[in-house]
């Protein structure tokens, strides 16, 4: 400085405790959810409807085996879908847009990787000033499930044909009611003479002519 003159710093300081505690517990939030999705494989989407831009979760991107540092347009979204399945997209978009109808569906896409993924997918609307602005919805990958029941529905065809008499009853401990026929097979059928539909939820005791 020059001679007989001080130099002087002023400055201002803020405490911004409460904002960085409310953005940590955003990033803690954020952080959990994303595994929370992980374990349950479960994603969440939205959709602009003015600029019809599409905003997927980490899990969503997992879902699609896409990147997340890659962009999605709706063409791309819908185009994982297979080709049946696309039909049934856009027109529930277009319902959900129009009309606000939500929607519920489980349908098979093939990922970025090739894989065929069966996935439930449920969508519903948003609005402002009475107006739909944003389309919002999960996505669950639910291949295991689905095979699962394929599995179990291709079993119950095997038995059903089979020469030989089935009939499964429920389990209980001792001491319960009396378990109840849950499935028979059409050889139980011919050979009993009751249907399906009179032996299910009866007593095996239907068998000696007790109901």
């Amino acid at each position: 400085t020059e001679a007989g003159q001080s130099m002087q710093r002023t400055g201002v300081i803020q405490d911004i405790t409460a904002r960085k505690n409310v953005e940590l517990a955003l990033l803690r939030s954020t952080e959990l959810l994303n595994r929370t999705g992980s374990l349950a494989k479960v994603g969440s989407w939205e959709l602009r409807v003015d600029t019809m831009t599409v905003c997927w979760s980490e899990e969503t991107y997992r879902i699609h085996g896409v990147d997340p540092s890659q962009s999605v347009n709706v063409e791309n979204a819908v185009n994982f879908f297979e080709a049946d399945a696309r039909l049934v997209v856009r027109a529930a978009v277009r319902s959900a847009i129009d009309d606000a109808t939500p929607w519920d569906l489980e349908l098979p896409l093939t990922n970025a990787a090739g894989k065929l993924v069966w996935v439930r997918v449920q969508g519903y609307s948003l609005f402002e000033n009475d107006k739909v602005v944003s389309l919002m919805g999960a996505i669950q990958d639910i291949t295991a499930q689905h095979q699962t029941h394929a599995h179990a529905r291709l079993l119950e065809t095997c038995i059903s044909h089979l020469n030989d008499v089935v009939m499964i009853t429920e389990v209980g401990p001792a001491g319960a009611p009396e378990p109840r026929i849950v499935f028979v097979n059409q050889a139980f059928e011919r050979m009993t003479g009751y249907s399906r539909q009179e032996a299910v939820g009866k007593s095996p005791w239907l068998l000696q002519g007790r109901n």
